[in-house]
């Protein structure tokens, strides 16, 4: 064969398994229990009892996490570590009240962000994918079209690779379940209950987008934090294909 045309190949190869490289994975987890925050944890954990106690008193398109609604998010603000954190994990909570639910295999896609005004920065990406059956994982209620009580259960997805942050900075985090037809309603509060950010959404039909709306009140949810051991030089920024994406 000829050297030059088995180089070009060779090169030609490599490209194509940088390009097809997989994007980080995140563990997902669920517990019939609430996790308990540690010390640099930011968390909130008061619920509704009925859906017009839940964020945005109970408008769906800030409550679901569906294929026909905006993703969910919650902002939240670090602390004063002066070397910054590292964010390795998110907790939210299905509701315990009567709801819809339909949970098929879902691949989820965990975006943390960080808002201006009405802007969202993606700084990280990752999918993390749970079977129906999964150990703990929120059941469908009949066939999705009849209210029963939801589970009051956790998912924690946690990131396969941290993400620093800034201290004394507001980030946020959001998470939606893509095309495949499913729902199920997060928890959350109308009240002010966590003061250092609060719930919006963002994006369409499962997806979110570079722009985010602001809901009142905040959704049950967990950051899990450490604080990082070097200053935070620099936040992790997304990749040109997932700025792309996000366009």
């Amino acid at each position: 064969m000829n050297i030059t045309r088995f180089t070009r190949m060779l090169a030609v190869t490599a490209t194509i398994f940088t390009l097809a490289g997989p994007m980080d994975a995140a563990q997902v987890t669920f517990s019939a229990t609430a996790p308990t925050p540690g010390t640099n944890d930011i968390a909130n954990l008061t619920g509704a009892t009925t859906e017009m106690d839940n964020v945005n008193h109970g408008d769906h398109d800030a409550i679901y996490i569906a294929d026909d609604r905006p993703v969910p998010g919650q902002t939240f603000t670090t602390g004063t570590n002066s070397a910054g954190y590292q964010l390795r994990a998110v907790t939210l909570r299905e509701v315990k009240h009567y709801t819809f639910a339909l949970v098929p295999d879902l691949k989820y896609t965990l975006r943390v962000t960080k808002p201006s005004e009405n802007t969202l920065e993606v700084i990280k990406t990752e999918t993390a994918e749970a079977v129906a059956t999964a150990l703990g994982n929120f059941p469908s209620i009949g066939d999705g079209a009849e209210m029963g009580r939801g589970s009051g259960a956790f998912i924690t997805l946690t990131l396969d690779r941290p993400v620093t942050l800034h201290p004394n900075t507001t980030y946020g985090f959001d998470v939606g379940g893509g095309s495949v037809r499913h729902y199920w309603q997060t928890d959350g509060t109308v009240a002010n209950a966590y003061a250092g950010g609060e719930a919006y959404s963002s994006g369409a039909a499962g997806v979110g987008s570079n722009t985010g709306t602001a809901r009142t009140g905040d959704h049950v949810f967990v950051a899990t934090l450490t604080p990082a051991s070097a200053p935070a030089a620099s936040e992790a920024k997304a990749s040109p294909e997932i700025k792309s994406a996000n366009k």
